[in-house]
């Protein structure tokens, strides 16, 4: 199984919020949102993501849905990743290449879906050519999912679990640390609600 997400794959809540034209989030307003998402353990989730620390509140509610992110954050994928490696090898990965689309003055990211057009050059009706280092990185998306889908393995050197995470991006591939760059381990430590 080849398994994974986009880097800022919950960009794409906050973008829908714009597009219903409630306007980015604001300071007053994150403690609020993160408070209605995570109940008693807002304090806690409020003090390891404050706001300030990040380019704007949009910013901050989406690296924390991405993180914890219910069933689609990143946290969720690496205990998914890891049982289902229990049965069968699982090679996981991040994509990490940004849109270079901005909303408002929020940069999409790699967002949920920013990996589709690499593997359907028909996904958008009018689709943005692609610049070099883009073309070369979605050839080697396709390399990959071809050749597992051939032989069960997607070769270069790409070892399943728990070999390590691969992201991708134009400006450079390699290995990432999934758990601990999206705070897995501050999210395991909370309570259940």
């Amino acid at each position: 199984m080849i398994a994974g997400s986009t880097r800022e794959e919950m960009r794409s809540l906050i973008l829908a919020r714009l597009g219903d034209g409630l306007g980015p989030v604001t300071p007053e307003q994150y403690p609020q949102l993160i408070g209605e998402f995570y109940g008693a353990n807002a304090e806690a989730v409020l003090a390891e993501y404050p706001h300030t620390r990040y380019e704007s509140p949009s910013i901050a509610l989406a690296t924390v849905l991405t993180d914890e992110g219910r069933t689609h954050g990143a946290c969720q994928q690496v205990v998914s990743d890891e049982a289902a490696g229990e049965r069968a090898p699982v090679y996981t990965y991040e994509f990490a290449e940004p849109t270079g689309e901005d909303a408002e003055g929020f940069p999409h990211g790699a967002r949920h879906g920013a990996d589709i057009p690499y593997f359907f050059d028909s996904y958008l009706r009018d689709p943005t050519p692609r610049s070099d280092p883009q073309a070369r990185l979605a050839d080697r998306l396709i390399g990959h999912w071809t050749a597992f889908a051939r032989t069960g393995d997607p070769g270069g050197g790409w070892r399943p679990r728990p070999g390590p995470t691969l992201s991708f991006a134009t400006d450079g591939s390699g290995e990432v640390d999934v758990a601990a760059t999206h705070r897995c381990e501050f999210w395991s430590r909370l309570p259940s609600q």
